[in-house]
């Protein structure tokens, strides 16, 4: 029996999920589908969205704390800089307006996009000299882009449930499943890491957001108190799969978060009691940084 009709019957496991993300990984389906399939593929990986989002959201931390926070260093047009500082520029101009490039600096999209190019040498997506040769275009560059830190996920839900949706009707599943199917894919992508440079990896892993609570009295019984002065918190929320960097690079800067995907399902019905075990502070919590199982046979799915 096919994975898809494994699917198509309701009873399928994350095998099942990872031999239809590769069936279709090369298919334009969309850049969700190509970046778990890539996951799956590559046990090494030196391109796709995770490493391209994660660097330009650490390089615009690293460029803060670089050249604007408490120990900032000057920007210098010439000689050694940080490997995110190409990544942060051709990134920043890409998103930036076009009227403000001009009214900042002069230039198009296109023309400072070539202008910073040209300071790089080699093949390297993230060289480690800098030889500009127009200080003034680059410290106007910099006083632009500087003033906003923007935020960026990975991937949004709605974009990753549509891609799934031409999926499941070319495979004739029904689009029910979506949801469920979700919740494999992101025990699938549990564990996943993609180096970027040496010594600095993203690493993907499963988190609860806006865990729940239930109101209590002073005795720890529920109450329908619209107002309760105490509450018990509850190990679920919506499940998020989130991406974590590991810098070992040696340079002192502060690593980040980011969401690869907030799947917006709540964990109680899909993860087994069994993973829920109380942290330092007595909070229960689920214990979701160890190998997981999908199994749509079992009840709850993972385990």
């Amino acid at each position: 029996m096919s994975s898809s009709i494994r699917v198509q019957k309701g009873r399928y496991t994350e095998a099942d999920i990872l031999a239809i993300y590769m069936k279709y990984r090369e298919a334009r389906i969309g850049p969700f589908t190509r970046e778990v399939g890539d996951f799956i593929a590559h046990a090494k990986r030196n391109r796709g969205a995770t490493l391209d989002t994660t660097a330009y959201m650490f390089a615009q931390l690293a460029f803060f704390q670089t050249y604007q926070g408490n120990r900032k260093q000057p920007l210098e047009p010439k000689g050694a800089c940080g490997w995110w500082l190409r990544h942060y520029l051709l990134t920043k101009t890409k998103e930036a307006k076009e009227k403000d490039l001009q009214r900042s600096v002069g230039l198009t999209k296109k023309e400072a996009k070539n202008a910073v190019k040209s300071w790089f040498q080699g093949k390297s997506v993230y060289p480690t000299i800098i030889r500009c040769s127009d200080p003034k275009l680059l410290y106007g560059m910099a006083q632009l882009f500087s003033q906003t830190i923007v935020g960026k996920n990975v991937f949004d839900l709605d974009q990753a449930k549509a891609e799934l949706s031409r999926i499941f009707k070319s495979e004739g599943i029904d689009q029910n499943e979506i949801e469920r199917f979700l919740m494999g894919t992101a025990v699938l992508l549990r564990g996943k890491s993609v180096e970027i440079v040496p010594g600095f990896t993203a690493n993907v892993r499963l988190n609860v957001g806006n865990t729940r609570h239930i109101p209590v009295d002073e005795n720890g019984k529920e109450t329908a108190d619209k107002e309760p002065k105490f509450v018990r918190l509850l190990p679920d929320g919506n499940l998020k799969v989130v991406v974590s960097t590991n810098n070992q690079t040696g340079d002192g800067l502060v690593g980040i978060g980011l969401d690869f995907l907030d799947t917006g399902i709540d964990t109680e019905s899909y993860f087994s009691r069994s993973l829920i075990s109380a942290d330092e502070h007595r909070i229960p919590r689920l214990q979701l940084d160890q190998h997981l199982s999908f199994d749509t046979g079992a009840s709850p799915p993972i385990f």
